[in-house]
C-alpha cells in the first residue's frame, strides 16, 4: 500500500545532526575520515560541516544507531575503545607531528585501527582506538616526545643568577643529564632532550 510505501521510505530515510566539540575536528574532517569509513560500513550518508561543528548522518534509523554509537566510542571510549591524551609543548609540536603529519601517518599505520587527532588550540594529542593498540600507539608518541631536541631559554633575576653562578650549582641542577647550559645575568638557556630539560626546570 502507499501507506507502508511512505513508512518505508521515512525509515530508511531519516537524517540525525550530532554537535561535536572542536577538539574533534581533524578527527571527522580530514580526507579519508573514519566517519566517512564508518558510514560506509554501515551504509549511511555522512557529512560534516565545520563551521557548527555538526555531524549529519542520512540513512535508515538502525544504521543510524549503529554510526552513531560507533562515533561516541570513538571520541569518549567505550567498548574496548579507549582515549589517551597527551599534551604537547609548542615547541617540540612539529617534530612530534612530523612534516606534512608524515609522523602521525607513521604512528596510525603501525597500530591500526587506532586514528590519532592533533587539537592545534590546546596542542594536545588525543589516542583513539582499541586498548592495547592506542597504549602502544602512546609508547611510541612518549619515546619520539623524549628522544627530541629541545632549547628553553627562561628569564632570570639578579638573585638567581647569583645563586646560579656559584661553582657547581649548575651541574648540581642538572644531576649529570646530558643537557647544555648557558648562563646569562638575564636568562638561563638550556638544550638537551626533551625529557633532561624538563627533569632539570624541575629541581
Amino acid at each position: 500500500s502507499s501507506a507502508e510505501d511512505i513508512r518505508q521510505f521515512t525509515e530508511s530515510n531519516q537524517t540525525v545532526e550530532l554537535v561535536y566539540s572542536a577538539d574533534y575536528d581533524s578527527l571527522f574532517t580530514r580526507r579519508n575520515s573514519v566517519l566517512h569509513k564508518i558510514g560506509k560500513e554501515h551504509d549511511v550518508r555522512a557529512s560534516v560541516d565545520k563551521n557548527r561543528n555538526v555531524i549529519t548522518l542520512r540513512g535508515c534509523k538502525k544504521s543510524i544507531q549503529a554510526v552513531q554509537n560507533e562515533i561516541n566510542k570513538m571520541m569518549f571510549g567505550g567498548e574496548g575503545y579507549i582515549v589517551e591524551r597527551l599534551f604537547v609543548p609548542i615547541s617540540v609540536l612539529g617534530k612530534v607531528i612530523g612534516k606534512q603529519g608524515k609522523n602521525i601517518t607513521k604512528y596510525e599505520s603501525e597500530n591500526k585501527p587506532v586514528i590519532v587527532n592533533l587539537n592545534r588550540l590546546t596542542n594536545c594529542i588525543s589516542i583513539h582506538g582499541p586498548a592495547q593498540e592506542a597504549m602502544s600507539c602512546r609508547g611510541m608518541v612518549i619515546k619520539d616526545l623524549s628522544q627530541t631536541d629541545v632549547n628553553e631559554e627562561i628569564k632570570i633575576e639578579s638573585d638567581a643568577f647569583d645563586k646560579l653562578s656559584k661553582p657547581g650549582t649548575i651541574g648540581k641542577i642538572t644531576m649529570g643529564a646530558p643537557v647544555q647550559v648557558k648562563l646569562s645575568e638575564t636568562h638561563i638557556r638550556l638544550r638537551g632532550s626533551f625529557c633532561d630539560v624538563q627533569a632539570t626546570l624541575s629541581q
